[in-house]
């Protein structure tokens, strides 16, 4: 489940998601403020949400939003580790 962090201790989570439907700036875009993050501790939980929520953006280099041309695959039947 996605977590809103408040980062204290050191803690930081690895995986941004900016939601589709967060406010505008002051020049009418999407804000890109960290406030309107999701943030997830694993890959797995962030690509859970973005196949849950296709149009949210995933934090994936500095100054890049990326959700177009994102391949999340699923292993249900991958044999497990040794």
């Amino acid at each position: 489940m996605a977590k809103k962090y408040i980062l204290k201790g050191g803690t930081t989570p690895q995986y941004h998601i900016w939601p589709n439907d967060r406010p505008l700036d002051a020049e009418g875009r999407k804000s890109n403020e960290v406030k309107y993050a999701i943030s997830f501790d694993t890959v797995e939980e962030a690509a859970a949400h973005l196949i849950a929520n296709p149009l949210d953006q995933i934090r994936m280099q500095p100054n890049a939003l990326i959700n177009n041309d994102v391949i999340i695959e699923l292993r249900e039947d991958e044999p497990e580790p040794n």
